[in-house]
């Protein structure tokens, strides 16, 4: 007999840790490139202050992407537990959020997950973020933050709901 019902011991891909694995030799070739790429921008590696740099941009790119290999602290958060704590939650943004995204689909697979796992009648999830993108290059707007909501369950249908929600996770926003 085939059931659809949802199986506690099913493992989410988030909780599919995956190490990434970068070997010397692979690593010494990224440097390679890295050095390249800065040189053609204009950038002397020949300094005391800029030798290091192609592997400080490495390093600093491989953690910026941790989300990829997930969060075995996760593994004991959800499964056959209905009530999750707050670091829980932020570790699951977290591993959403360390990879190539937009704030957008953060906060879809975050909804997403947090009904698949838990099956609660609603969820709501908000995200208040600063863009390195909208800072660094492009605008340069150094202040600006993007507020998004995504809505499951019963706050999809029920506005009152939302609306006690939002001016939960900020008053000062009129709704």
């Amino acid at each position: 007999m085939s059931t659809l019902a949802f199986d506690p011991e099913e493992t989410t891909h988030w909780e599919k840790v995956r190490p990434r694995k970068v070997s010397d030799a692979q690593w010494k070739k990224f440097e390679g490139y890295a050095s390249e790429i800065f040189e053609a921008f204009g950038m002397d590696l020949d300094t005391p202050g800029t030798r290091a740099t192609p592997s400080r941009y490495l390093r600093a790119l491989f953690e910026s992407t941790a989300g990829y290999e997930g969060d075995p602290k996760l593994l004991t958060a959800f499964p056959h537990e209905e009530i999750i704590g707050i670091s829980k939650l932020s570790r699951l943004v977290r591993v959403f959020a360390r990879r190539f995204t937009v704030q957008e689909r953060v906060g879809v697979e975050i909804a997403d997950e947090l009904v698949r796992v838990l099956k609660p009648h609603g969820v709501a999830v908000h995200l208040n973020a600063t863009h390195l993108c909208t800072q660094m290059r492009g605008v340069r707007e150094g202040h600006s933050r993007t507020w998004t909501s995504f809505w499951r369950g019963n706050y999809e249908s029920n506005p009152q709901l939302r609306t006690e929600f939002l001016q939960s996770v900020n008053p000062r926003i009129e709704h």
